[in-house]
């Protein structure tokens, strides 16, 4: 068997993470530092005091289905601050009206040195889908900065800006 070359050793780390970063079944109900200062996770661990306190969270953004309102609700709104998005989770729901406000949460508490939980209720649908939106929104905003040359802009007609 011949050895890894260095990009196929590059490509498994992008495909299956670092080898340093040992995920466990457990973890999915644990919340995931994503980004400095930006945690995802599900309910469970918004449930959790000694969870968001160990992980030094301030703001919790509460993604739920309408029908979840009941449970999937603000635990602890006397130590944290709470951004609660109700949606429907099916394909139809049209997130990105909802993510103005989520994003300038987010922005607001990272910038004033907060740390955030954004969870919905399993963790592994709405909660990312935002977590995404919001990273894809900042890298854009960075890439514009640095470009300041209109003449290499895409201009084309699939271009979202």
């Amino acid at each position: 068997m011949m050895p890894e070359s260095a990009s196929e050793t590059m490509l498994k780390d992008i495909i299956q993470g670092p080898s340093e970063v040992e995920w466990r079944y457990e973890m999915r109900r644990e919340c995931q530092e994503i980004l400095p200062n930006l945690l995802l996770g599900p309910f469970q661990a918004s449930k959790s005091l000694e969870t968001l306190t160990s992980n030094r969270i301030s703001h919790i953004v509460c993604i739920r289905d309408v029908k979840e309102a009941f449970s999937v609700r603000p635990r602890f709104p006397e130590r944290f601050k709470y951004l609660v998005l109700d949606v429907e989770d099916n394909e139809e729901q049209n997130l990105i009206r909802l993510f103005p406000d989520a994003k300038q949460f987010i922005d607001t508490a990272i910038s004033s040195g907060g740390r955030v939980l954004v969870h919905c209720n399993g963790g592994i649908s709405l909660s990312p889908a935002f977590v995404v939106i919001r990273q894809t929104s900042v890298s854009r905003r960075k890439r514009d900065d640095e470009d300041d040359s209109d003449d290499l802009r895409c201009k084309g007609p699939d271009t979202i800006r």
